[in-house]
This record gives structure tokens, sequence and C-alpha cells, in this order.
């Protein structure tokens, strides 16, 4: 896949998005050296393969992208069996969201790519694969995402879709529902609230914020803006109701629990278990020592009929 930039341009830079575990990943073929099959006659291999990185990462921070782990994954590196360690980008995750853009992100990867796996060309862009947690995208979704990323965008011209604090006691108070347009229309819809959603249940500027269901104070960049109801089921008025409609859930397991229904929340707040957890295992064991017994505080009246959606629709109670 090549992607096109905002004006509809092909750019000559190919890509795929693969199925990666419980995750998806990112595959940025080389550039430089003699043309691909299918790049623009008289082109080097993949030669708008900066300007193609930039785009895919703000186009991922539109999404409210996690970036896992990054690494070069070249044929030199293959054929020498270069140990993941050696190959690594990236120090610690990074939540795209919660950078200022995507220029230091963007450097950080292409600073790392020097020392590995070096060609007698000098080729300093490598093939490298991004490891990544899209709200919305399960591993499943790896030919839709591919094509989302690719298709232009008119985000940058409806600047009024989104909410940008005008001073330091705006970015203290989002606002609590969303009046914009929910959906951003490229050639593809896009989320039009999730950043406004996302700023509302993690400030700018914190450093910790909480987990709805396990309770961790964890990093920013542990955490998801998640629904309470899954959003594709929402109305558009549920969509706007950001003050409610969402919570803050961990990747270090609670943000999976809920999503495949293994745990829920009562009415009050108490912590619903499925007996699909089986005894014994170890995923019994991690719902028993970080969820059992619990209750979360972020249950009220005003959200309790988006989890009794989640309790009706979703949670397995056999």
């Amino acid at each position: 896949m090549r992607p096109s930039d905002d004006r509809g341009k092909i750019l000559n830079a190919a890509y795929s998005i693969e199925s990666d575990g419980e995750g998806l990943a990112l595959v940025l073929e080389s550039g430089g050296g003699r043309p691909g099959k299918d790049a623009p006659q008289g082109r080097p291999r993949n030669s708008d393969y900066n300007a193609a990185l930039v785009l895919l990462l703000s186009r991922l921070r539109d999404m409210d992208a996690l970036l896992l782990d990054a690494m070069v994954d070249s044929k030199t590196t293959q054929k020498a069996n270069v140990p993941e360690s050696e190959r690594r980008l990236l120090d610690v995750p990074i939540r795209l969201l919660d950078e200022p853009g995507t220029s230091e992100v963007f450097q950080k990867l292409k600073r790392g790519q020097r020392h590995i796996g070096r060609s007698s060309d000098g080729n300093r862009n490598k093939r490298i694969r991004l490891h990544l947690k899209v709200p919305g995208y399960t591993p499943a979704d790896a030919a839709l995402l591919e094509a989302d990323l690719a298709a232009p965008s008119i985000v940058d011209l409806l600047p009024t879709m989104a909410y940008k604090p005008t001073s330091p006691t705006a970015a203290q108070h989002p606002p609590t529902t969303f009046e914009g347009a929910l959906e951003r229309i490229g050639l593809v819809p896009q989320r039009g609230e999730q950043a406004n959603l996302r700023l509302l249940l993690m400030p700018p500027g914190s450093s910790l914020g909480t987990c709805a269901l396990c309770g961790l104070d964890l990093p920013p960049r542990l955490l998801i803006a998640a629904h309470i109801k899954r959003r594709k089921d929402c109305t558009d008025e549920e969509r706007r109701d950001l003050a409610n409609i969402g919570m803050l859930t961990c990747l270090l397991g609670c943000d999976a629990l809920y999503e495949e229904g293994l745990v829920s929340v009562a009415t009050g707040g108490q912590l619903m278990i499925s007996p699909s957890t089986a005894h014994g295992s170890a995923l019994a064991s991690h719902v028993q020592a970080r969820l059992a017994g619990r209750a979360t505080p972020w249950w009220n009246k005003k959200r309790e009929k988006y989890y009794a959606w989640h309790r009706s629709a979703v949670y397995r109670a056999n």
C-alpha cells in the first residue's frame, strides 16, 4: 500500500499493516537504491520514505495510537539473526497523542537506524516494524487500518473539529460534551471526538492516571481512553457524552479483559468477574490478584446505562 497525502498525492513509499499477536504492526519498506517494480518511473525505491513516515505517524496520532515498540527489520538484520534488543529504536512505549507533534518521534526512529545493520551504501531509510495498539482496531482489522491510513484526510483543513485549549484554565477544564463533527471526513471517517475524550480523562501535563478497574496509578502511555459502551454501538448523542461514555483502562490487562467481556461493572460499581477466567490459570491468578473484590469509583448513575449495556452485550456470564 502507498499512502496519499492530504492533497491526494500518492507518495512513493510502500507500507503494510500486519496482525502481530494481540496487536498490529506497521511495516515501512526501505528507501533508496534501485526503483521497485511499482515505483514511479525513474525514481529510487520508496523515495518518499521520510514524508510517508511523518504522514503515517501523524494519522496514527489522530487515532490515539500507542507505539509499543519499533525496530529495524531489514534483510541484513534478518540474515545476520540480529536479536531484537539490538534492533530496537525506542526505549519505552509512546502514546502519540501525548507528544506535542510527531517530529520528535520521527527523529528518534531515524536516529536509531544509523548503526543497526549498516549496509554498504550507508542507507538510513531501512525497513522498520512499528508495533501498535490502535483504539477500535483488532488484529483482525489489519487490512482496514492499512486502507484507513492510506486515505487522504482533511483534518488539517477543519481546525474547529478538535478542541484546542486557548488558555491554561481552558486546558485544565476540557468540555464535558462535544459539539463538533463526530466524523472527520476524508475518504474514510475518523473519530472526531477521540482526542477530546482523552484530554478529559487525562488532562495535559498529567504524569500519572488511574485505571478505572484495577486502580493502579500509571504513566499516560500505559492507559487507554476506552469507551464503556463500544463506540460502534453508541448513538451520536452517546458519543458526544464525553463526561460519561469513557474511562481509563490500563494496558497491563484491564483494557483487554473489559473488551473481551471477562470483566464488567455491576450497578453500584462492584466489579464482575466472568466464570470464563478458569481457576488455576495464569489469567485467573491475575484477575484474583488485581480485580477480585474491587469496586470502581468511576461508576455513577449517569454512567450506569453504559455499564448496563456492557453487562448485557459483552460480559461473559457463563
